[in-house]
């Protein structure tokens, strides 16, 4: 099966992560908070994808940990990092962030109508996959 593509791709959710715990010296205590949360979906999804039965009990843990763990960091990185990043003047980080959610947002859609197609297929693989991607470089703004 094709499922060991997102297996590999959940632990993409761990680089901001590592790159936060070893490189960020000053950490202030929500941003730790985010970073358990990070590991936590993580750890459900890899659970999950490792053997991905089809609205099976790990599918809904995975589908709410997931939804809880992107609303806290969409609030968190829109509202509170973007926003005084624009107001400090630096457009750039925030015009990349906003390309990455634009790009999140079509393969959450993409993702959710090839698996409606056919369950772990390639285009439902591929498209989930690149959510994973894409949710990772937003995932990288909550800790910068």
């Amino acid at each position: 099966m094709n499922n060991w593509v997102l297996v590999g791709s959940s632990f993409l959710f761990l680089i901001p992560v590592i790159i936060f715990e070893t490189y960020v010296k000053i950490k202030p205590i929500y941003e730790n908070y985010l970073a358990k949360l990070v590991l936590f979906t993580s750890t459900v999804s890899v659970l999950f994808w490792s053997n991905p039965i089809h609205y099976g009990i790990t599918h809904k843990l995975d589908g709410i940990v997931a939804k809880v763990t992107f609303a806290i960091l969409f609030y968190y990185v829109v509202f509170i990092k973007v926003f005084n990043a624009y107001v400090l003047g630096d457009v750039f980080l925030g015009s990349i962030l906003f390309i990455a959610i634009i790009q999140l947002g079509l393969m959450i859609y993409s993702s959710d109508y090839y698996s409606q197609r056919e369950w772990c297929g390639i285009e439902h693989i591929t498209c989930h996959a690149l959510f994973h991607v894409f949710s990772s470089i937003c995932i990288s703004f909550a800790f910068i």
